[in-house]
This record gives C-alpha cells, structure tokens and sequence, in this order.
C-alpha cells in the first residue's frame, strides 16, 4: 500500500506540472487571459488533487508508525 500511495503522489505531482506548463503556453500563445482564464482549473483541480494524496500518504504513514509502537509495546508486555 505503501508503494500505491507513493507512486499515486507523484502521479499527481507530475500531471500538476504538465498542466500548469500545458496552461500558461496555451494563454501566452493566446494572448489574453479572459480567453483562457477556464483553462486554469485543470491545473488547480490536479494540484488540489496532489496535496490531497500527499496528506493521506503522510497520515497513513503516521497511523502505522503509531500501530506498530502499540504492537511493539504489547509484545514487550507479554
């Protein structure tokens, strides 16, 4: 699950930077952004995305040190 959620992080990180580059050529090739100003929530959408993954893959990594110090204490009780 580890490697999942790695991987899906980095994923995103990626995708977030492609369309944000993606995104600005496309307004500087236009030259207004009123015309391209809905372009920007493709990359607003994947970057929201990437540090919503980021906080899970931190939380999820938390959760288990913290299981693993309550098994390691059982463990050490018996």
């Amino acid at each position: 699950m580890e490697k999942y959620n790695r991987f899906s992080e980095i994923l995103w990180l990626m995708l977030s930077v492609m369309a944000s580059v993606m995104v600005a050529f496309i307004m500087i090739s236009e030259g207004s952004f009123t015309k391209s100003s809905i372009y920007i929530f493709a990359p607003l959408l994947t970057w929201a995305m990437y540090f919503m993954r980021r906080s899970l893959r931190i939380r999820f990594e938390k959760q288990k040190q913290i299981l693993e110090e309550q098994q390691g204490k059982k463990h050490k009780h018996k």
